[in-house]
């Protein structure tokens, strides 16, 4: 949307000009508006930020400020509290070229917007996207259609995180991953051969990366080689891992080369001919499988708006003219990174134009069928931010993507993503391409914001989350932060819950791995068609309809404890190792798997581990639990063995809250092995009294739910 960030960026058009007042500020704002220009974010940053301290009321500044933020790595949620302030002391006579001027232009409600939108706040994004508009002159169409985009793109975000696919993704490890932003993943045919680019002291630089045996080398810094400028970057690699395709990044003039690898080093890079790279912007692009067809993006006349996606054909030593895709593909806005699944029938980009969850989406088009339609692929792949660079591996059920992860070992991370079509074939899914070049990649498993760094490499359970990704900084926000925000172990509450109850903080013994018997496992009762929709009402809309009192009773029968002395029946056992006031991530405990999360009515989050009939099993359990470090272990036991309970809702994705089910009895999650996390609610020792109890819940909104079968440990 070229027009529409022009409007925004106007600043950085025109540089304000020095004036004789406020000297020394006014060369910190012009050598800020320098960096700004530069798309240099967080020099820039640094020296508003300066500024402020001395003009704490300078709305223009604090306009700048936040679009600092909105383009940072790990700080967009920052931009908010900026551009708020900015926005009560707005002009519509605002003067770009004056170091004077302390209002903020009518654009801030616009960044405003894109702020809320991108840190997943869309009612409030949705209200400064339509402030900005009443601003904006009636005759601008093209601001006000591209606003009315945002807008809509806010509604229909809504829909999609309601509706999740079921996507696994994989950090690829701390050999390639480091604290540094990593992006522009590209992969041979054979998936032996990884590129990627990594920002520099003077601009970015290339790494390349075999995969020999059972892990990634430690990658090579090829730039001194291919005698690139600053700003070049990957954007593909061909089938054979033979030639390197790279962008050059520059806003006057962006074009493409080539490398080739021969003789065990990779050559110079030479320009693409005249009939790919032109007068006008060639920013990403792509080779088919058999290297004979180049898809590329460029903003070249005869498009249908900004950069649009065009297809040329190699003819011998030369390429044939350019063909654009034309409208089923391209929009009046940007499409981006094209890239082409290997029997060349599927074609992903990214675009501003169709309809979507934020700026770019990424979107799957069949070229073997014209005129179908593109497929927006879904959340959690894209998000409310921009998404780029989704680089599709073998079939298509897998690829290599870049953002930053609650996994993540700084900013920017190259994932494997999987799509699950079936929980049945999940194995055979994953063992689709060869090599797998995750098997034994290590993955960190750790609580954001406290990433691993010194993982010997091992076999890595795919974590699941709601992340985003991004290309390049832009003033649109581009990298999304990872949706959930776990609590550090120390901000969790230790005071003594009821029941004689000790809350234990996880200790770091917790990390160490000991075999135990399996978790329960699950099978289910008359399921719904598809498991992963989400099928209860978003949190702060659940219905106020409560359950009945005999509901009531049926669901938490088997949680009131009786002494074995007055009970002749059957019962369970499951061990619990924590109770906290303020909940922690499922993911934060690295030793467990299949852990319960239960919320109970006295608003205490319950962890539980293995629910089992035999109490001397419950008790070695117990132990193995102690010596992981959980001290305060204890048997909690049910007078009843649950053998069904009713499922609402199941997500990818890590939980923490569970408040949106306020208006159920108790409810329970648990993360299974592929990384799904299953919501229940009650136990039962009867199909017929679950299923009586199920017409309760379904009545109550859920209208989804369905029946499980529990099988425990005997």
């Amino acid at each position: 949307m070229k027009k529409l960030i022009t409007s925004v960026l106007f600043i950085l058009v025109v540089l304000p000009c020095m004036t004789q007042t406020s000297a020394k500020n006014d060369e910190y704002k012009f050598d800020a508006d320098y960096f700004l220009m530069r798309n240099d974010f967080d020099k820039a940053l640094g020296i508003y930020l300066h500024v402020l301290g001395s003009e704490p009321e300078n709305a223009d500044i604090m306009y700048r400020i936040g679009i600092c933020y909105l383009n940072s790595e790990n700080e967009k949620g920052k931009a908010i509290k900026f551009l708020q302030d900015a926005s009560n002391n707005v002009s519509t006579k605002y003067n770009t070229n004056s170091f004077k001027e302390y209002h903020a232009p009518v654009e801030v409600f616009f960044l405003l917007g894109s702020a809320y939108r991108v840190n997943d706040q869309l009612d409030e994004a949705i209200a400064s996207y339509e402030k900005y508009k009443e601003y904006l002159d009636p005759k601008d169409r093209y601001n006000r259609e591209a606003t009315d985009q945002y807008i809509q793109n806010c509604q229909y975000a809504k829909e999609l995180i309601m509706k999740p696919q079921n996507v696994t993704f994989t950090n690829i490890g701390n050999v390639i991953n480091t604290s540094q932003a990593n992006f522009n993943p590209v992969i041979s045919g054979d998936g032996k051969i990884l590129a990627f680019t990594v920002p520099g002291k003077q601009g970015y630089d290339i790494f390349i990366s075999t995969f020999n045996d059972s892990a990634w080398t430690m990658p090579k810094n090829i730039s001194p080689a291919l005698g690139a400028g600053k700003y070049m970057k990957t954007s593909s690699l061909s089938h054979d891992g033979n030639t390197l395709l790279l962008a050059m990044e520059d806003p006057e003039n962006s074009d493409l080369y080539l490398s080739h690898f021969k003789k065990g080093r990779w050559s110079k890079v030479v320009p693409l001919p005249k009939e790919i790279n032109s007068k006008w912007n060639e920013t990403n692009g792509s080779f088919s499988s058999d290297g004979k067809i180049l898809y590329f993006t460029s903003n070249r006349k005869g498009g249908e708006g900004d950069l649009d996606i065009f297809r040329s054909v190699q003819q011998g030593e030369t390429w044939s003219a350019p063909q654009n895709l034309g409208s089923d593909v391209n929009t009046p806005y940007n499409e981006e990174t094209p890239f082409v699944s290997v029997d060349n029938n599927i074609l992903y980009f990214s675009s501003e134009g169709h309809q979507g969850m934020g700026g770019f989406d990424i979107y799957r088009y069949d070229l073997a069928n014209p005129g179908s339609g593109v497929v927006n692929v879904g959340y959690p792949v894209n998000t409310t931010d921009n998404n780029l660079f989704y680089v599709p591996f073998g079939d298509g059920s897998t690829a290599y993507y870049a953002f930053r992860g609650p996994d993540s070992y700084g900013g920017r991370d190259i994932y494997k993503v999987t799509l699950i079509q079936d929980e049945v074939v999940e194995e055979a899914v994953a063992a689709i391409a060869e090599p797998d070049t995750t098997a034994t990649e290590p993955v960190s498993t750790a609580a954001p914001e406290s990433p691993a760094v010194d993982e010997e490499p091992g076999s890595p359970e795919p974590v699941t989350m709601a992340p985003p990704a991004a290309e390049t900084a832009t003033v649109v926000p581009l990298v999304a932060e990872a949706a959930t925000v776990v609590p550090l172990a120390a901000e969790t509450e230790t005071v003594v819950p009821p029941e004689a109850e000790t809350a234990t903080v996880v200790p770091l013994a917790a990390e160490t791995e000991t075999v135990v018997p399996p978790a329960a496992e699950i099978e289910t009762i008359d399921p719904p068609e598809t498991e992963t929709a989400i099928i209860v009402p978003p949190a702060g809309e659940a219905p106020e309809q409560k359950p009945s009192e005999d509901a009531v009773a049926a669901m938490t029968a088997a949680e009131v404890p009786e002494p074995e002395e007055m009970t002749g029946r059957a019962r369970s056992y499951t061990i619990q190792f924590m109770a906290l006031r303020k909940p922690v991530d499922l993911q934060y405990f690295k030793g467990l798997s299949d852990i319960s999360l239960t919320l109970d009515r006295d608003e205490w989050y319950r962890y539980t581990w293995i629910t089992t009939t035999d109490s001397v099993q419950a008790d070695n359990i117990k132990k193995d639990l102690v010596s992981k470090g959980f001290a305060d272990a204890f048997i909690r036991r049910k007078s009843i063995i649950p053998r069904f309970t009713i499922q609402v809702m199941a997500v990818p994705g890590p939980v923490t809250d569970l408040h949106a089910f306020a208006n159920l009895p108790e409810i329970s999650v648990r993360r299974d092995k592929d990384t799904f996390c299953r919501y229940t609610t009650g136990w039962f020792e009867s199909k017929d009294d679950a299923r009586n109890a199920l017409a309760q819940i379904r009545s109550m909104g859920y209208t989804e739910a369905f029946v499980r079968k529990v099988k425990t440990l005997q």
